[in-house]
């Protein structure tokens, strides 16, 4: 069996191989015109000996023009082979490198689906968080009956909530007119009597009918809890005779969970020693807009047309994008969803190139 037989082939072993050769190519080359050399100093030196022996070293002429012309010839053969093989070892390390930004892009691509199924597996939980806790009899007697004591017993429940999920912000419970009822957090922030009714996550709750649904708004900056970003779940509360009485809203903590997701997707390619230099992971919404990144001035602003074009309407997707920015490798997939729940986004992951 060869030592070939046992290696991974690999962008870099190939490159590694193109160089070996172009390098033991030029050390022989090397010795072989050395020795040539050295037989045509001989074949000179023998012509002068001849010449030396008169009519008797006629022969030894003849005898070292030969070997000057097989010299020539040798010559020739090795500049030709030079060429040759010169020219197959640089199509080896041009297709060596195309391996290796393929393999790159792969790389990038699998991270950012890691990425955005961390995301979603975890959000899955929030989905199912809200509607569990919507159905807590404290909130729906707080509403139906908002009586100081109702609206204190509901917060020292929202409270005791947040004490063992240290993942949110705040839970707001919210009548049916819009008014903040009551929240789990008041020392911190001071939410009750506040009007949402604006707000996409109330009135996408409130137009539900039953406490099985829930609705979202995607990372936002809360008025509720001091500007902080946020994601926020709702569910509506539906009394036993049927209305919807109200909404319960929970505001995640986003940045918390984006940034450590996009930070683990370059973490991830850094230990495979695949790419060196910078490269940015982000969340991305299908309306183009980068809601996490590791570059944390581009969050909040839209993804460059070039590239949102380039991922849109793949599951997973690598190759190059041309932007007014520059060139860049892309390696993009969209959220996979998890136990029917997904959230539409896209993980991005890309470094520009020169």
């Amino acid at each position: 069996m060869k030592k070939t037989d046992n290696k991974q082939v690999s962008a870099e072993y190939l490159a590694d191989l193109a160089d070996r050769l172009d390098h033991n190519l030029a050390i022989s080359v090397g010795e072989i015109r050395d020795i040539n050399e050295d037989i045509n100093v001989l074949s000179i030196n023998a012509k002068i000996e001849a010449a030396r022996a008169g009519a008797g070293g006629k022969g030894f002429v003849v005898v070292a023009d030969n070997i000057r012309r097989l010299v020539s010839r040798t010559d020739g053969i090795v500049a030709q082979m030079t060429t040759k093989v010169s020219d197959l070892v640089r199509e080896l390390s041009i297709l060596s490198g195309r391996l290796g930004l393929e393999v790159r892009g792969q790389y990038f691509a699998q991270a950012a689906f890691n990425a955005i199924d961390i995301v979603d597996r975890n959000l899955y939980e929030r989905s199912c968080d809200v509607r569990w806790w919507a159905a807590d009899p404290p909130l729906a007697a707080a509403l139906a009956d908002p009586s100081p004591e109702n609206k204190k017993t509901a917060s020292h429940r929202l409270s005791q909530i947040l004490d063992s999920y240290t993942v949110y912000f705040d839970l707001v419970l919210v009548n049916a007119d819009g008014s903040v009822v009551a929240n789990g957090r008041p020392r911190l922030y001071s939410s009750a009597g506040k009007q949402v009714r604006n707000l996409p996550w109330f009135r996408s709750a409130l137009a539900l009918s039953s406490q099985d649904e829930f609705a979202f708004q995607t990372a936002h900056q809360s008025e509720l809890v001091k500007n902080e970003t946020v994601l926020a779940y709702s569910c509506p509360i539906v009394s036993p005779d049927g209305p919807v009485t109200g909404v319960l809203g929970i505001l995640f903590r986003w940045l918390e969970l984006g940034t450590v997701a996009v930070k683990h997707a370059v973490s991830s390619i850094e230990r495979t020693g695949m790419a060196e230099g910078d490269i940015e992971a982000a969340l991305v919404t299908p309306d183009a807009e980068i809601i996490a990144s590791t570059n944390e001035d581009s969050v909040g602003s839209s993804l460059d047309q070039s590239t949102m074009l380039m991922i849109q309407g793949h599951d997973m997707r690598h190759g190059f994008v041309e932007t007014s920015d520059g060139r860049y490798l892309v390696g993009a997939a969209q959220a996979p969803g998890y136990e029917g729940y997904s959230t539409g986004w896209y993980g991005l992951v890309r470094q520009k190139m020169g």
